[in-house]
Parts: structure tokens; C-alpha cells; sequence
């Protein structure tokens, strides 16, 4: 049996259901779905610029994503990244070019540990949640030839320990095979998953997510008996990519978050400020200024 064989023998493995429908259909579909771990990825081209179409698109899904990767952000160090609501954000700091970047939104309820990824010719993110190891990548389509990029996903890969690993993203490498394809991309397409093979994982979805073309990756290895997953590629207008939401029938431990409780030693605080000599504040005007000098005055003398 040799290498093409084995990857097709791999490839009619079905590690999840996967289906192309519009928004307003989604929820035919996965309404069945409970105990659900929602994570999106999104070619949003620029973060800055089409950030606020996302945010309509998802109140229009009905779901609340717990994890959302976005990819292609044309992230700029004097730029903060933008607000989204119950979310902490992430991104990567290692721009290879003015289109690349990823963010990480992650519901404020989970507890995860992020990281940026050491990749060749490209870019990514690592989440480590609960048994999950969860990588958000963006590869430019400028390297025609991947094999650098694949060995340095393949020595990231190496050193993951969790029995649960997902790969989501924009790697610009062509999982629908083409009559009309380069050589470069059939061989980027299979060196790519015989890597992942070598490592139990395999694509989630071979549905077209621009044009024809599946460049937006679910790449899954799960516990079977513990896991069902579904992978939801959504006609959206927020670029000229598909939103692509994976949703895992599976309770993922999102961390309790430790309730903080703050407190005011009211006795002492008018102590302090009794025997306060606040004679020089009386230059201030404001009254907001004045009350800003008062507590750095009580807080450090």
C-alpha cells in the first residue's frame, strides 16, 4: 500500500459531520447538539475594518462562540485591538508581512493559557484549555512551496501532550483536489496531511470556504467515545472568506473563574484622611483632579 492509499483510506474516516447552509439555517442543524464548545474562525482581512460585520453576524447565529479566531487581521503595533463584549483578546506580535496577524477572542468565562506559535511562514496562536490543545494559524499564500511551514507545524505538534489537539484557521492550502491544480499544490496538499496523519489528526471539513477552494482548516483529533463534533461552513459577506464554526458536543472545563470581592476599611480610610495636610491641593481646580491627587496622596504619601 503506499502513501496516496493510506491518506485516502485516512481521509473517508469521518471525525465529524460538516455542512455548507446560511445562517438563518443554522440552527436546523444544530439544535440537536447539547453540552456544546463553540469555536469560529474568520478571514476577516482587517480586524480594524470588518470587526463591527462580525459582530452583527454573530447575533444573527444564536450562539455565543466560546473561542473566535481571526485570521489575516493587518494588525498594526499602534493600533489596539478592538473591543468585543465578554471577551479577552490575544494576538500575535511576529508580523511577516502587512496582511498577517491573529486574534483570539476568548469568553471571559474561560480559563486558558495562550501563546504565540514558533512557525515558519506563518503565524499562529496556542490555547490550552482543559485536556484541549488548540492552535489558531494564518498562513500567507505568497510560499508557494509549504514544506517549511509543515515541518515547523510538525515539530509544534511534536511537543503537544493533549490527547485532544484542533487546528483551526487560514493555511492556504487547497484540501479539494483540482484537475486544473499546480504540482506545488498537490504536494502541499498531501505532504500537509500525511504530516497530520503522523500525528492522529484530519480534517473536519473538505467544503469549499473561498471560491471553490478549502483554505479554511478544521483539522480535529478527539476522543471518539468522549466527543461529537460538527463543522459549520456559513455563507457570510464579511469577506471573501466563509465563517467556518466548529461545535463540539463535548463539556469542555472552561475553569471557574475566582470571584474577587473588594472591600473598604472605611475606620482607617477616614483616619488616613483626617490626618491628611492636604494645604497643597488646594491649587486644584477641578474637582476631579483634586479628588485624583487625594487618593494618590492617601495611597502613597
Amino acid at each position: 500500500m503506499d502513501r496516496l492509499d493510506s491518506l485516502q483510506i485516512l481521509d473517508d474516516i469521518q471525525i465529524a459531520d460538516s455542512i455548507k447552509c446560511n445562517i438563518n439555517e443554522l440552527h436546523s442543524h444544530t439544535h440537536n447538539i447539547h453540552s456544546q464548545f463553540t469555536i469560529l474562525t474568520q478571514n476577516i482581512v482587517s480586524v480594524y475594518k470588518n470587526l463591527p460585520d462580525l459582530e452583527i453576524t454573530l447575533t444573527q447565529l444564536k450562539i455565543e462562540a466560546d473561542i473566535i479566531i481571526l485570521t489575516e487581521c493587518r494588525l498594526h503595533s499602534h493600533k489596539p485591538l478592538p473591543y468585543l463584549p465578554n471577551y479577552d483578546s490575544y494576538y500575535t506580535r511576529n508580523q511577516l508581512n502587512q496582511n498577517d496577524g491573529v486574534v483570539a477572542y476568548l469568553k471571559n468565562t474561560c480559563q486558558a493559557k495562550v501563546s504565540e506559535l514558533n512557525l515558519c511562514e506563518a503565524t499562529g496562536v496556542l490555547i490550552v484549555i482543559s485536556d484541549f490543545s488548540i492552535f489558531g494559524i494564518y498562513r500567507s499564500p505568497s510560499q508557494t512551496n509549504a514544506s517549511k511551514f509543515i515541518d515547523s507545524l510538525d515539530a509544534q505538534l511534536a511537543a503537544i501532550t493533549h490527547h485532544s489537539v484542533l487546528i483551526l484557521g487560514d493555511i492556504n492550502i487547497d484540501l479539494i483536489a483540482s484537475p486544473n491544480e499546480h504540482s506545488y499544490e498537490r504536494s502541499n496538499r498531501l505532504n500537509y496531511l500525511n504530516m497530520l496523519h503522523s500525528h492522529g489528526l484530519m480534517p473536519g471539513h473538505t467544503l469549499p470556504t473561498r471560491g471553490n477552494s478549502c483554505l479554511d482548516h478544521v483539522i480535529l483529533k478527539l476522543e471518539r467515545n468522549k466527543n461529537k463534533a460538527l463543522v459549520t461552513v456559513l455563507n457570510t459577506t464579511i469577506s471573501d472568506h466563509n465563517l467556518v464554526v466548529l461545535h463540539l458536543q463535548h463539556t469542555i472545563d472552561r475553569g471557574a473563574r475566582h470571584k474577587i470581592k473588594t472591600m473598604v476599611d472605611f475606620e482607617n480610610t477616614n483616619k488616613t484622611l483626617i490626618n491628611m495636610d492636604v494645604s497643597h491641593l488646594t491649587t486644584y481646580k477641578d474637582p476631579n483632579t483634586y479628588a485624583n491627587a487625594l487618593i494618590r496622596e492617601s495611597i502613597y504619601g
